[in-house]
C-alpha cells in the first residue's frame, strides 16, 4: 500500500516553479484498469526537490481506465495532465507517445512508464536525474527491472539487469545489448534526445529500441544496478503476446533489420561492427523461428548470408541438435 502526499505536500517539496518542470513523466494506456492506478501511484509517490509533470494518454480504452484516470486528476490538478481519446488512434497507425507525450512535455528530462508498468522506488528519478545533472556526457540513465509475470503471478526481481554494479556504456555496446537493454520502464533521458528525430526512427517497429540508439549517438548511457521499476508481462495485446504470431514476428524482426541499417548510415558507420554482429543475431532468431515453424527457404537463405561466422557456426551447431532429437524421437 502507497501512502501518497496531497498535491500541496508533493509541491511543498519542490524548488523551482512548477510551470517549469524539470522532468515529464509520460505515460501512455490502453484498457489498463487494473493496472493504471498502480502506475500512477508510483509517480505520485516520487521525492524530489525539483517540479515534475504527469502526462498521461489515453487511447480511448473501453474498460475503467479513464476514469481511474480523472480521480486522480481531480486530486492533483497540478501535476497530473492527461489526455482523453474518444477514437484510438493506435489502429490509425500513430504513434501516441510522440505525437501526445513528448510534444507537450515542459520538462528537462523524459522519464518513460507505461500504464500497465510501475515504479517501486520513492526516489528513482531523483536519482536519475543527479547522475544526468552531474555528468553531461550522459544522455540516458536506466536501471535494473523486475518483471511480474502474469500468467504464473510471481514477481522475478533485477530479472532485466546489465551487470553486478553500476557501468557506463558506449553505443557499441548498446547495439549489441538489443532490446533488453533497460527496460523502457526504467528510462529517463534528456529531452534533447527527441528534438530533430531522424526519418528512420519512425520507420522502427518499436519505440524503445531507436530511443536507446539516438541517445547513444549523442552520448553514453549510464546504469544504476539498482530495480526500481516493474515490468508486467504476459498481458493480452502486449509485444510480447503479440510476438507469438509468426507473421508480426518476422515483419517486426525484418523492419528492425532495417532500422539498424539506416541507423548504421545516420551514424556515418561509425558503429558498423557492431550492428553487423546485431543483425546476424536478429537473422539467426528469425532462422531459428523459420526451423521451428515455417517452411520458407528463399528467407532462410537471405537472413543466412546476414549471419557472421561465429553465428553461422551455432546454427549449425543447433540444427545438428535438432536432428539428434528427431531421431531420439523416431527411434
Amino acid at each position: 500500500m502507497v501512502d501518497l502526499k496531497p498535491e500541496n505536500g508533493i509541491i511543498k517539496s519542490w524548488k523551482g516553479n512548477i510551470k517549469n518542470p524539470k522532468v515529464s513523466i509520460c505515460c501512455i494506456t490502453f484498457n489498463h484498469e487494473s493496472y493504471i492506478e498502480n502506475a500512477i501511484k508510483s509517480f505520485l509517490m516520487q521525492e524530489t526537490d525539483f517540479p515534475f509533470e504527469i502526462l498521461i494518454h489515453d487511447d480511448a480504452s473501453t474498460d475503467g481506465t479513464q476514469d481511474i484516470i480523472r480521480k486522480y486528476e481531480m486530486m492533483y490538478p497540478k501535476i497530473i495532465k492527461p489526455i482523453y481519446q474518444t477514437e484510438n488512434q493506435f489502429s490509425k497507425g500513430i504513434r501516441m507517445i510522440f505525437t501526445y507525450n513528448y510534444s507537450r512535455a515542459l520538462g528537462e528530462y523524459i522519464a518513460l512508464c507505461e500504464g500497465d508498468d510501475y515504479w517501486t522506488d520513492r526516489k528513482k528519478i531523483q536519482k536519475q536525474v543527479r547522475i544526468l545533472e552531474e555528468n553531461n556526457g550522459i544522455t540516458l540513465c536506466i536501471h535494473s527491472t523486475g518483471v511480474f509475470s502474469l500468467p504464473k503471478n510471481s514477481l522475478d526481481s533485477n530479472e532485466i539487469r546489465l551487470k553486478n554494479g553500476d557501468e557506463i556504456y558506449n553505443a557499441s555496446q548498446v547495439i549489441l545489448g538489443g532490446g533488453m537493454f533497460g527496460h523502457t520502464s526504467s528510462f529517463v533521458f534528456r529531452r534533447k534526445v527527441i528534438e530533430n528525430l531522424p526519418e528512420w526512427f519512425f520507420d522502427s517497429p518499436s519505440g524503445d529500441t531507436p530511443l536507446r540508439l539516438l541517445s547513444a549517438s549523442l552520448g553514453d548511457v549510464y546504469y544504476i544496478d539498482q530495480e526500481m521499476s516493474v515490468y508486467r508481462k504476459g498481458i493480452g495485446g502486449s509485444w510480447t503476446s503479440r510476438m507469438q504470431e509468426n507473421k508480426i514476428f518476422i515483419t517486426h524482426w525484418e523492419k528492425s533489420i532495417k532500422m539498424y541499417e539506416e541507423y548504421n548510415e545516420y551514424t556515418d558507420y561509425r558503429y558498423s561492427q557492431a550492428i553487423k554482429k546485431r543483425i546476424s543475431q536478429i537473422s539467426y532468431t528469425l532462422i531459428l523461428r523459420f526451423i521451428s515453424h515455417m517452411n520458407a527457404k528463399k528467407q532462410l537463405k537471405g537472413f543466412y548470408s546476414r549471419l557472421v561466422v561465429i553465428d553461422k557456426l551455432k546454427l549449425k551447431i543447433k540444427v545438428l541438435l535438432l536432428s539428434i532429437s528427431d531421431i531420439k524421437k523416431e527411434y
